[in-house]
């Protein structure tokens, strides 16, 4: 396939701790629709995220009973000066909101509220994670393993680099 001008060489990571199945396809259907830097971590691993600057990350739960798509938060003290207290959402752009008609159009009900919290004492280390400038959305997908979650998956995040 021709490289996708939106997405082709954009760097996504796709968090799958427990390398469960949806993750696994989820990677694999992005890579077939041109996203040619989606690269997977087994943990949520701070500096490589810091060092890397991705421009979408999405880390992927199995979860039949509750169906999510959150942004991660971070907050605290970052300690480089005094009174200096920081209150991060990864949700640039309300990313989440993108999934909600693909999984609407599946018949698939999805939670959007709340919010997944970041290590603070280890994501304070790096200012990416508490920079203004960053706006990278970071979410948190809670779902079942079935085709209708990949497809809504890859459309919402398709549109997020389309907009």
């Amino acid at each position: 396939m021709a490289l996708n001008a939106f997405w082709g060489k954009k760097k996504i990571f796709i968090i799958n701790p427990n390398n469960c199945e949806l993750g696994n396809k989820i990677v694999t259907a992005l890579k077939e629709a041109d996203f040619n830097g989606v690269e997977v971590l087994n943990t949520i691993n701070y500096k490589k995220i810091a060092d890397e600057k991705p421009v979408y990350i999405l880390s992927v739960f199995e979860d039949g009973r509750r169906i999510s798509v959150v942004p991660y938060k971070t907050e605290g003290f970052v300690g480089d000066r005094l009174g200096h207290y920081v209150t991060k959402m990864f949700d640039e752009d309300r990313a989440r909101h993108l999934f909600e008609p693909y999984f609407h159009a599946a018949g698939i009900e999805i939670k959007e509220n709340g919010n997944e919290e970041l290590y603070w004492e280890e994501a304070k280390r790096y200012t990416w994670f508490y920079d203004d400038d960053n706006k990278t959305p970071f979410l948190c997908l809670k779902a079942e393993n079935n085709e209708a979650t990949v497809n809504a998956v890859v459309e919402g995040i398709k549109d997020y680099f389309r907009k």
